[in-house]
C-alpha cells in the first residue's frame, strides 16, 4: 500500500537538519554540504542557553520537511534554493 503523504513527519525520527541523513564518518561528507552544530554556552556569563541552539535549529528545520536533492521553494524570491545540493548532518562538536 502506498501513501500519498510523506511518512517522515517533523516530530518522528531523529531531529537532523532538514531531515538530512546523519553523517557516520567524516570521509562520507566528500562532495556534500555538512552542517555541524557547536553547543557552546561559555560566551555569555549570565545568560546560559546557547548550547541548546543547534538542537533548536534542527527541530525547527524538520517542520519544513525533508530537503532532498530538489531543494526547497523560497516564497519571497519565487525560486528553488539548494537544488542539486546534497546536505548531511554531522551532529554536534563535543565541547
Amino acid at each position: 500500500m502506498t501513501h500519498r503523504y510523506v511518512s517522515n513527519l517533523a516530530p518522528t525520527g531523529p531531529a537532523t537538519f532538514f531531515k538530512a541523513p546523519l553523517l557516520s564518518a567524516p570521509e562520507d561528507a566528500a562532495g556534500k554540504v555538512a552542517v555541524l552544530g557547536v553547543p557552546y554556552d561559555l560566551g555569555v556569563g549570565y545568560r546560559p542557553g546557547a548550547r541548546f541552539g543547534p538542537r533548536a535549529v534542527r527541530e525547527a528545520s524538520t517542520r519544513l520537511g525533508p530537503l532532498g536533492t530538489d531543494g526547497f521553494f523560497h516564497i519571497e524570491s519565487g525560486r528553488r534554493r539548494l537544488a542539486g545540493v546534497a546536505v548531511v548532518d554531522a551532529g554536534d562538536v563535543d565541547v
